[in-house]
């Protein structure tokens, strides 16, 4: 007999984020997935000898398609999080863990319909960002990954896409 693991689970990707400490009983996790009620949800653990999650449900920023991926990133410790995931009209939407607060970030472009995969990557230094790097499969070039890319100095995102034949 198969359970799942939290109630109310799609089909959809999961995303983790941690941190930790210098003291090795304190780690936080958060981990990002869509539940059956279409929304996308928080799950926070900030005590590692327990499984007792938060579940906070993102109820703000475009609807999520179901069972679609989702992609996370944090830096500076918890003080910035990243999570990105497809909405209903095709588009990667970004939200953001900005001072304390959830809010809607930028939308970064089209997918595929029926993309199964988004990736982020963040580059950097404690509370400097360097650079934040989305992935995903773009209907104008479907057969590689494009990759939506944002640099704090330009203050703006730029989208460049990898060669079909690498």
């Amino acid at each position: 007999m198969s359970r799942q693991i939290f109630p109310g689970f799609s089909t959809s990707g999961v995303a983790y984020v941690t941190t930790s400490t210098a003291d090795p009983n304190v780690a936080y996790w958060r981990t990002y997935l869509q539940y059956t009620d279409g929304l996308i949800h928080e799950l926070a653990l900030d005590d590692v000898n327990s499984l007792n999650y938060i579940d906070n449900a993102f109820t703000i920023g475009p609807r999520p398609r179901l069972n679609t991926p989702i992609a996370a990133v944090s830096w500076n410790g918890f003080e910035e999080i990243r999570v990105y995931y497809i909405t209903q009209e095709n588009k990667v939407q970004e939200l953001c863990w900005i001072n304390n607060a959830w809010a809607v970030g930028a939308i970064l472009g089209d997918v595929v319909f029926g993309c199964t995969w988004l990736c982020a990557q963040v580059r950097a230094s404690g509370a400097t960002l360097a650079e934040l790097r989305v992935g995903y499969q773009r209907p104008a070039n479907p057969n590689t990954i494009t990759e939506s890319y944002y640099i704090p100095s330009q203050s703006r995102w730029g989208v460049r896409t990898y060669p079909s034949m690498m």
